[in-house]
């Protein structure tokens, strides 16, 4: 996710604006034919209201758009510099905008620019219009008289400081699923900040400026920079953060209200869940959590013999930690990292059977099903796939994945039997090791990224000459078994 936004990545539809380049001469070596000489040069433009393709409104003025004589522009949100370049003129109203630096993923920019009057319509490539109301000119009697601005009023103040937040269930851009509480926002009353995306933290300083706009210094790079203007609509306990291309997370205030103790002579005096729970594995079932669709398989929860527990949320998460059983179903998870904005969550579990029903404070229920995995004679668990993938060759069987037509064949994998792997998509390939895992798990350690890490998990079943292979968001495709000297 850009900035604040991306991890479960983190941050502007309103930023379609940008970029500009190219080495200018004279007015006649650029864009001879183009309808904005002599109009747009040494102007200063500020945006209309208008509203993002996600519905987020962006108020009149935070934006400023500012052309110098020699085309070189600067890009403002609330008085910071967001982005600046060169402009090149094209035919008619076609312009490019040479960023000095990425802007929205790239420095150069293709947009349609008009100017009429005192009003100025930019269209980005993908459709997005924004509007833009001339600057008043400074000039004249009244210009020589100084103005001193009302300090910028933020709508935060006295409401975000020393507040800390867990973000709801959410799907990112790229349909991912990614369940409550994966990011966590904690705003500190001496205007620092700690920001934790599974297993990744950031740390800085904030800076409330006017409106619903805050600006994040971080210490760490935070979407490939350190400074990051954000939207923070606060309602009650909700709070929205929306970066400049629209991307949205929405969180959960989270109140650090004490454990309700149950009296002594209500309390029963042992778990149920004692001789049960410990030294098993769990994973989800298919879910929907406050309206977001979980696929089977999401979240994993993994018990010691000692109690001690591992939880996944999806490749990028990952909390360790202990359980401690209560009295009755309850149990307290204490994990060395923040989950759900705090390290000591409350949870009632139920075990029947293969089944496991574990239940949030808030009413949240999520169900599991037993990981069964075979054990050799020591008892050490095994995998199904010992034996039978080593040394195969496979080829994917015609499909549909994320509403893309896969055509038989297209991608391949080799599993050696030294345990080595490639993996071919089109023109890209992809080398590495695998580790068989417990049951019909398999790690693929790859040498280049593949979906954005090095480290994949994925459920494989053989079943003669049928490979299935199942990511941990449910997505699956089909293999069929190639000739060895294929």
């Amino acid at each position: 996710m850009n900035a604040l936004c991306r991890p479960a990545r983190l941050f502007a539809a309103m930023l379609a604006v940008a970029g500009f380049c190219c080495p200018v001469g004279r007015a006649d070596e650029i864009g001879p034919r183009s309808s904005l000489r002599g109009k747009i040069e040494d102007t200063e433009w500020s945006n209309q209201e208008m509203k993002t393709k996600e519905g987020t409104t962006i108020p009149k003025g935070i934006i400023k758009l500012t052309f110098k004589k020699d085309y070189s522009f600067t890009f403002d949100i609330n008085g910071a510099t967001s982005g600046k370049g060169k402009m090149e003129l094209k035919e008619k109203d076609a312009v490019t905008l040479h960023f000095e630096e990425d802007f929205n993923g790239r420095k150069d920019h293709e947009e349609q620019i008009t100017i009429e009057k005192d009003l100025l319509t930019l269209v980005d490539t993908d459709g997005t219009t924004l509007k833009f109301d001339r600057a008043k000119p400074k000039g004249g009697l009244l210009g020589a008289i100084p103005v001193v601005p009302p300090a910028a009023e933020s709508n935060l103040k006295g409401k975000i400081e020393g507040t800390k937040w867990s973000s709801q269930a959410m799907t990112t851009k790229d349909e991912v699923k990614l369940p409550p509480g994966i990011i966590t926002l904690d705003l500190n009353k001496d205007m620092t900040f700690t920001y934790k995306a599974g297993p990744m933290t950031w740390t800085g300083k904030y800076e409330l400026l006017k409106g619903d706009s805050m600006k994040l210094l971080s210490d760490q790079d935070l979407g490939g920079k350190r400074e990051n203007i954000e939207s923070m609509i606060l309602k009650g306990d909700v709070l929205r953060l929306v970066d400049p291309d629209g991307t949205e997370v929405v969180f959960d205030k989270v109140t650090d209200k004490p454990m309700v103790k149950v009296p002594p002579k209500e309390v029963a005096p042992l778990s149920n869940l004692k001789g049960k729970i410990e030294g098993t594995e769990w994973k989800s079932k298919k879910a929907t959590v406050k309206g977001t669709e979980l696929p089977a398989g999401t979240l994993t929860l993994k018990f010691g013999a000692d109690l001690s527990l591992v939880y996944t949320a999806g490749p990028v998460a990952k909390w360790t930690g202990k359980c401690e059983l209560l009295a009755g179903d309850q149990v307290k998870l204490i994990t060395e990292q923040d989950l759900g904005g705090r390290k000591e969550n409350l949870e009632k579990i139920v075990i029947v059977k293969d089944v496991l029903t574990m239940t949030d404070s808030d009413g949240t229920e999520l169900e599991f099903d037993r990981v069964v995995g075979k054990a050799d004679p020591k008892g050490k668990p095994v995998s199904n796939l010992k034996g039978k993938i080593e040394g195969t060759k496979w080829k994917s069987l015609k499909s549909t994945v994320n509403g893309a037509d896969i055509p038989a064949g297209a991608i391949s994998i080799d599993f050696n039997a030294n345990l080595t792997f490639t993996y071919r998509a089109g023109p890209m390939v992809w080398t590495g090791k695998y580790v068989l895992l417990e049951g019909d798990g398999l790690k693929l350690l790859s040498d280049q990224d593949l979906g954005g890490t090095k480290e994949n998990y994925e459920k494989v079943v053989i079943e003669k000459d049928v490979l299935t292979m199942t990511d941990p968001n449910g997505t699956q495709l089909k293999f069929a078994k190639a000739p060895s000297d294929d």
